[in-house]
């Protein structure tokens, strides 16, 4: 029996009794959340009814998150918003990234963090934080049918593994099959078509590239769920001014230039917009160099049977 823990008996049954030693023992570079000292009632309720599998309801929160959290955290405080490094945190889900009561890390930080924001580097997957939204960005996701019925992508808001990885014909997107990354017709269990370029000879070569249709089952539906492809990127495009080209008439996938799930060790200078080229079909130019300085906008590489040294975009 744990250290922790009594058992009695009581009209033939045994009882164990369980004392609660969370943030007792926290290692010594580990951190602990202050309130414990306050008490569990200070975040949880005894008696909590609602709907199930709801975090408030589960867990018997007083609230929900984050306005729990806001209650004792102030947002406007200068010190908070420079360490989340200006991105609304006040309008995100504070436990994707904290422990709400101890952690081996500094800062209640969860055990397992994606490596760009364990490296602070923020601006590697998200814009740098400035009012107004990303211009390609739509408000809501689209459903497997093409409606905005998808849950907002407003500013604060983060994207799960299942919003790219699910089932193709899943319920919760006007489907009729089950919800989740069970199986699905498309490679990697993607919910959608995302098409890559066939690899050449030599990187930096010519290829058959991928053909470019609008709609919702075709070469780029999975980016088009979130980022209105036809309107924002190839029709008016004020971001990069050259999707039209690349995307459309050299038939490029949008996978060789941008990384999905960030950019390991990147930087905002040469990582802006996840661009990380594949170097599988992307290699160097006639001067050896293999780069894309966004914060220049100019690209030294060689693609598609074209050589780039400094090229503006």
């Amino acid at each position: 029996m744990a250290a922790n823990a009594v058992t009695f008996t009581s009209a033939g049954r045994h009882w164990v009794l369980r004392f609660n030693t969370t943030g007792v023992n926290v290692s010594e570079k580990g951190s602990r959340h202050v309130a414990l000292d306050m008490g569990c009632a200070t975040c949880h309720v005894v008696h909590k009814t609602g709907e199930a599998r709801q975090r408030e309801v589960d867990f018997h929160l007083t609230k929900g998150v984050p306005q729990l959290c806001l209650d004792c955290h102030d947002a406007g405080d200068a010190n908070l918003a420079a360490t989340h490094q200006g991105q609304p945190f006040a309008k995100s889900d504070c436990l994707t990234c904290h422990d709400p009561h101890e952690s081996r890390a500094p800062k209640l930080l969860q055990k397992f963090a994606h490596q760009p924001f364990a490296d602070k580097s923020c601006d590697v997957c998200h814009q740098p934080a400035r009012a107004g939204a990303s211009p390609s960005l739509r408000a809501n996701a689209l459903d497997l049918n093409g409606n905005p019925s998808g849950r907002s992508l407003a500013a604060g808001t983060y994207l799960n593994c299942s919003d790219c990885h699910n089932n193709d014909n899943a319920r919760a997107l006007g489907g009729a099959a089950a919800n989740g990354p069970h199986g699905s017709r498309y490679e990697h269990i993607l919910e959608r078509r995302y098409e890559l370029e066939p690899v050449p000879a030599t990187p930096g070569a010519s290829t058959l590239g991928v053909s470019y249709a609008p709609g919702l089952s075709v070469a780029y539906a999975l980016c088009d769920k979130c980022h209105d492809v036809d309107n924002a990127l190839l029709s008016s495009d004020t971001v990069f001014g050259r999707h039209q080209m690349h995307v459309v008439g050299q038939r490029a996938s949008c996978a060789t230039r941008h990384a999905p799930h960030g950019v390991q060790g990147g930087n905002p200078h040469f990582n802006a917009h996840l661009l990380n080229p594949d170097i599988r079909i992307v290699g160097p130019n006639q001067f050896g160099v293999l780069r894309v300085d966004t914060a220049a906008r100019t690209c030294s590489l060689a693609c598609h049977g074209k050589d780039h040294s400094n090229t503006a975009y």
